[in-house]
Protein backbone atom coordinates (compact mmCIF):
# COMPACT_ATOMS: atom_id res chain seq x y z
CA UNK A 1 0.00 0.00 0.00
CA UNK A 2 1.37 3.61 -0.69
CA UNK A 3 0.36 6.93 0.84
CA UNK A 4 0.60 10.24 -0.91
CA UNK A 5 1.45 13.20 0.82
CA UNK A 6 2.24 16.43 -1.08
CA UNK A 7 3.33 14.39 -4.08
CA UNK A 8 5.65 12.40 -2.11
CA UNK A 9 4.32 8.48 -2.17
CA UNK A 10 5.64 5.96 0.33
CA UNK A 11 5.70 2.64 -0.35
CA UNK A 12 4.92 0.12 2.59
CA UNK A 13 7.57 -1.91 3.80
CA UNK A 14 5.51 -5.42 3.17
CA UNK A 15 4.64 -4.44 -0.29
CA UNK A 16 8.34 -3.69 -1.05
CA UNK A 17 9.29 -7.22 0.18
CA UNK A 18 6.31 -8.78 -1.45
CA UNK A 19 7.85 -7.23 -4.82
CA UNK A 20 11.23 -8.28 -3.96
CA UNK A 21 10.37 -12.20 -3.13
CA UNK A 22 7.92 -11.54 -6.39
CA UNK A 23 11.51 -10.78 -8.23
CA UNK A 24 13.86 -12.87 -6.71
CA UNK A 25 11.47 -16.12 -7.46
CA UNK A 26 11.41 -15.12 -11.07
CA UNK A 27 15.03 -14.73 -11.44
CA UNK A 28 15.89 -18.05 -9.60
CA UNK A 29 13.08 -19.59 -11.91
CA UNK A 30 15.57 -18.21 -14.98
CA UNK A 31 18.47 -19.47 -13.66
CA UNK A 32 16.56 -22.70 -12.70
CA UNK A 33 15.55 -23.01 -16.15
CA UNK A 34 19.08 -22.29 -18.04
CA UNK A 35 20.24 -24.54 -15.94
CA UNK A 36 18.34 -27.44 -17.12
CA UNK A 37 18.73 -26.03 -20.88
CA UNK A 38 22.78 -26.17 -19.83
CA UNK A 39 22.99 -29.58 -18.19
CA UNK A 40 20.26 -31.38 -21.03
CA UNK A 41 21.70 -29.72 -24.14
CA UNK A 42 18.10 -28.95 -25.34
CA UNK A 43 17.06 -25.13 -26.24
CA UNK A 44 13.70 -26.24 -25.97
CA UNK A 45 12.64 -27.74 -22.61
CA UNK A 46 8.54 -27.39 -23.31
CA UNK A 47 6.75 -26.79 -25.90
CA UNK A 48 5.62 -23.35 -24.70
CA UNK A 49 8.84 -22.06 -24.42
CA UNK A 50 8.33 -22.07 -28.13
CA UNK A 51 5.32 -23.46 -30.40
CA UNK A 52 6.84 -23.13 -33.84
CA UNK A 53 10.33 -24.47 -33.04
CA UNK A 54 8.64 -27.32 -31.37
CA UNK A 55 6.46 -28.04 -34.08
CA UNK A 56 9.43 -27.57 -36.62
CA UNK A 57 11.14 -30.26 -34.17
CA UNK A 58 8.24 -32.20 -34.42
CA UNK A 59 8.15 -32.22 -38.01
CA UNK A 60 12.14 -33.51 -37.95
CA UNK A 61 11.40 -36.33 -35.23
CA UNK A 62 8.95 -37.67 -38.33
CA UNK A 63 10.90 -37.49 -40.79
CA UNK A 64 13.94 -39.11 -38.73
CA UNK A 65 11.55 -41.77 -37.63
CA UNK A 66 10.71 -42.61 -41.38
CA UNK A 67 13.95 -42.36 -42.75
CA UNK A 68 15.13 -44.68 -39.85
CA UNK A 69 12.11 -47.41 -41.16
CA UNK A 70 13.17 -47.12 -44.29
CA UNK A 71 17.06 -48.02 -43.15
CA UNK A 72 15.78 -51.17 -41.61
CA UNK A 73 13.19 -51.81 -44.58
CA UNK A 74 16.74 -51.50 -46.89
CA UNK A 75 18.23 -53.53 -44.57
CA UNK A 76 15.31 -56.42 -44.85
CA UNK A 77 15.22 -56.17 -48.38
CA UNK A 78 18.96 -56.68 -48.91
CA UNK A 79 19.33 -59.85 -46.38
CA UNK A 80 16.13 -61.16 -47.98
CA UNK A 81 17.70 -61.08 -51.15
CA UNK A 82 20.98 -61.98 -50.21
CA UNK A 83 19.09 -65.20 -48.78
CA UNK A 84 17.16 -65.65 -51.81
CA UNK A 85 20.01 -65.25 -54.56
CA UNK A 86 22.26 -68.25 -52.24
CA UNK A 87 19.21 -70.27 -52.77
CA UNK A 88 19.18 -69.79 -56.77
CA UNK A 89 23.01 -70.29 -56.55
CA UNK A 90 22.07 -73.92 -54.74
CA UNK A 91 19.52 -74.53 -57.40
CA UNK A 92 21.37 -73.77 -59.98
CA UNK A 93 23.93 -76.20 -59.06
CA UNK A 94 21.91 -78.66 -58.52
CA UNK A 95 20.21 -78.28 -62.11
CA UNK A 96 23.70 -78.45 -63.46
CA UNK A 97 24.24 -81.56 -61.61
CA UNK A 98 21.04 -83.36 -62.72
CA UNK A 99 21.76 -81.78 -66.36
CA UNK A 100 25.17 -83.62 -66.38
CA UNK A 101 24.04 -86.82 -65.27
CA UNK A 102 21.06 -86.93 -67.68
CA UNK A 103 23.89 -86.28 -70.69
CA UNK A 104 26.26 -88.60 -69.24
CA UNK A 105 22.82 -91.37 -69.38
CA UNK A 106 21.56 -90.61 -72.50
CA UNK A 107 24.94 -90.96 -74.30
CA UNK A 108 25.99 -94.06 -72.76
CA UNK A 109 25.08 -97.53 -72.50
CA UNK A 110 24.80 -98.60 -69.12
CA UNK A 111 22.99 -101.11 -67.61
CA UNK A 112 19.61 -100.98 -65.95
CA UNK A 113 21.01 -100.98 -62.54
CA UNK A 114 22.97 -98.01 -63.22
CA UNK A 115 20.37 -96.54 -64.43
CA UNK A 116 18.43 -97.34 -61.65
CA UNK A 117 21.31 -96.04 -59.42
CA UNK A 118 21.00 -92.46 -61.13
CA UNK A 119 17.58 -92.42 -60.74
CA UNK A 120 18.04 -92.55 -56.91
CA UNK A 121 20.71 -89.37 -57.65
CA UNK A 122 18.30 -87.33 -59.49
CA UNK A 123 15.50 -88.23 -56.76
CA UNK A 124 17.72 -86.95 -54.18
CA UNK A 125 18.12 -84.09 -56.11
CA UNK A 126 14.48 -83.38 -57.09
CA UNK A 127 14.49 -83.81 -52.79
CA UNK A 128 17.26 -80.92 -52.37
CA UNK A 129 15.93 -78.45 -54.87
CA UNK A 130 11.91 -79.22 -53.12
CA UNK A 131 13.81 -77.94 -50.02
CA UNK A 132 15.57 -74.73 -51.16
CA UNK A 133 12.86 -73.82 -53.06
CA UNK A 134 11.25 -73.87 -49.32
CA UNK A 135 13.52 -72.29 -47.86
CA UNK A 136 12.66 -69.97 -45.31
CA UNK A 137 13.96 -65.74 -43.77
CA UNK A 138 13.24 -64.99 -40.60
CA UNK A 139 10.44 -67.40 -40.35
CA UNK A 140 8.44 -66.25 -43.85
CA UNK A 141 9.05 -68.53 -46.98
CA UNK A 142 11.15 -66.66 -49.96
CA UNK A 143 9.11 -68.12 -53.37
CA UNK A 144 5.89 -68.78 -52.01
CA UNK A 145 4.72 -65.08 -53.29
CA UNK A 146 2.54 -63.50 -51.31
CA UNK A 147 1.94 -66.74 -49.32
CA UNK A 148 4.77 -66.09 -46.98
CA UNK A 149 3.38 -68.64 -44.08
CA UNK A 150 3.14 -71.61 -46.79
CA UNK A 151 5.23 -74.13 -47.91
CA UNK A 152 5.69 -73.11 -51.91
CA UNK A 153 6.77 -76.22 -52.96
CA UNK A 154 4.94 -79.83 -52.01
CA UNK A 155 4.51 -83.23 -52.72
CA UNK A 156 1.64 -85.19 -54.28
CA UNK A 157 1.09 -89.03 -53.21
CA UNK A 158 2.31 -89.27 -56.61
CA UNK A 159 5.47 -88.29 -55.40
CA UNK A 160 5.68 -85.06 -57.35
CA UNK A 161 6.48 -81.48 -56.94
CA UNK A 162 4.00 -79.31 -56.71
CA UNK A 163 3.99 -75.42 -56.95
CA UNK A 164 1.60 -74.05 -53.86
CA UNK A 165 2.66 -70.20 -54.36
CA UNK A 166 1.07 -67.83 -55.94
CA UNK A 167 2.61 -65.47 -58.40
CA UNK A 168 1.82 -61.95 -56.77
CA UNK A 169 4.59 -59.78 -55.77
CA UNK A 170 6.35 -58.63 -52.66
CA UNK A 171 7.88 -55.11 -52.01
CA UNK A 172 9.12 -53.14 -49.90
CA UNK A 173 8.52 -48.97 -49.35
CA UNK A 174 12.40 -47.53 -49.65
CA UNK A 175 11.28 -43.92 -50.18
CA UNK A 176 9.26 -41.46 -48.60
CA UNK A 177 5.79 -41.03 -50.13
CA UNK A 178 5.32 -37.49 -51.46
CA UNK A 179 1.89 -36.57 -49.63
CA UNK A 180 -0.27 -35.22 -52.59
CA UNK A 181 -1.63 -32.09 -53.05
CA UNK A 182 -4.83 -32.80 -54.26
Amino acid sequence: MSVTAGGLSRVSNSLEAYSLLTQLSENNMRVFREQQRLSTGNQLLSVSDDPVSAAKIAQLNASLGSQNQILRNIKFASDQLNAADSATSSISDLLNQASSIASAEASSLTSADERASQAVVIDNIINQLQNVANTQFEGNYLFGGRGVKQAPMGSTQYGRVTNLGDSGARSTTVEILAKSST
